[in-house]
């Protein structure tokens, strides 16, 4: 005979909003609903704590529940309190810095304040806990990408994107910013095998990521592939070129005062002398010579000068995303959400040598101080077997003739 024992209570689960607040806590434990005749009707959960908040994040008043002495750590925008320094709920610790609910204020500047000098640094995020979630304390603006929707810098409207990624040190790295719903992180890891990945709304996101991780926080010159994958930005001559995209800002000038300027500079100390960098967004480089050597000339001088390294961007199209994988349908829903491409050639078939160029590499002569072309174009995939960059020769295209 054998004993079986359950020990209840034992975990609690977070009943949450759209701003991530936690407004109820419940256990394991199910309380039974008797009839009149002593039959169970049905089972109800035990509350452990229950909290209403006021817009910028402090308890109401007569508005908090406590079943037992031990309470629970998180509260508004799902962040861990300290309790002890200015009473229940008013001390909030974010990552970047410490809250103070009763104020709507910052202990502490923004470190991101820089980028919007007409407004207090100490704010929580642009004075709209409603709407926007502030999930690293760095606060910021609200931008618009191209859709109009809104976009936080740091936060975002309503549900932020939470990163996912799967970092084991291959040394092979890619950087996928999300276009459309949340992807299936095990597909994502059967299919990446050799890469590791982030899939992330923004480089300085994706920068957080990394110094975070054990794979790779603290290091340097560990990565020898790189991959930034994106949409392109709005094609400008006089910018230059598209150049990739981070949460709706375009990454084409690399000594611009701004987070993500910030976050590439450490991401670069991350890569080892003789790396392989690819820039892939639809029309990276575009336009007429003069402006895809433009942007070209920004993106070499700040990731490849004075090493061994080569950059690979592609001149016009390439593959966006995946329309999902016709052998394996749980890779995505079909128009909902974007997936990173492994083991297939990122130019397509169609057109080529019309629209579809391929990728142009450059590299960094260190005797002559310039960078340098290859004569051809190139298709590249990501070989999740092997962890390489797999590289074909194209034809010249028309852009040659």
């Amino acid at each position: 005979m054998r004993a079986y024992c359950k020990i209840e209570k034992n975990r609690r689960f977070e009943l949450s909003n759209h701003l991530g607040n936690v407004l109820v806590t419940v256990s394991d434990k199910r309380i039974a609903v008797c009839t009149l005749s002593e039959t169970v009707a049905y089972y109800k959960a035990e509350i452990i704590t229950a909290s209403d908040y006021y817009s910028f994040g402090s308890i109401m008043e007569g508005r908090y529940y406590e079943a037992d002495t031990v309470g629970y750590r998180f509260g508004w925008n799902g962040k861990p309190t300290d309790d002890e320094i200015n009473g229940r709920g008013n001390t909030i610790s974010f990552e970047a810095r410490i809250y103070d609910s009763r104020t709507g204020r910052y202990f502490s500047g923004d470190p991101r304040e820089k980028e919007y000098p007409w407004q207090s640094t100490y704010v929580y995020f642009s004075n709209s806990p409603i709407a926007i979630m502030d999930f690293l304390g760095k606060g910021g603006v609200i931008e618009e990408i191209e859709d109009g929707t809104p976009n936080g810098s740091s936060g975002t409207s309503s549900q932020p994107f939470t990163p996912i990624s799967k970092l084991a040190g291959t040394g092979n790295l890619l950087v996928f910013i999300n276009e459309a719903g949340v992807p299936n992180q095990a597909v994502l890891d059967r299919m990446s095998d050799q890469w590791d990945y982030i899939i992330v709304e923004s480089l300085s996101q994706a920068k957080d990521v990394l110094s975070n991780s054990k794979a790779y926080g603290g290091k340097t010159g560990v990565i020898k592939n790189f991959v930034y994958r994106s949409h392109p930005g709005n094609y400008s001559a006089s910018e230059g070129g598209n150049g990739a995209l981070s949460n709706g800002r375009v990454l084409n000038d690399w000594n611009a005062d701004n987070a993500d300027v910030e976050a590439a500079k450490e991401v670069k100390t991350l890569l080892t002398n003789d790396a392989n960098i690819m820039f892939t967004a639809c029309s990276i480089l575009q336009g007429d010579i003069s402006a895809a050597t433009e942007t070209a000339k920004r993106y070499t001088q700040f990731w490849i000068k004075g090493t061994n390294r080569a950059i690979f961007m592609n001149y016009t199209l390439s593959h966006s995303h995946t329309n999902w994988d016709r052998n394996n349908n749980d890779i995505r829903d079909p128009g909902e959400v974007s997936y990173p491409l492994f083991n297939i050639y990122y130019v397509s078939p169609a057109n080529p040598g019309v629209n579809w160029a391929g990728y142009i590499k450059y590299t960094w002569n260190n005797s002559l101080q310039i960078r340098e072309r290859a004569t051809n174009y190139f298709d590249i995939q990501l070989n999740s077997k092997t962890g390489n960059l797999d590289m074909i020769q194209m034809q010249k295209t028309h852009y040659d003739q």
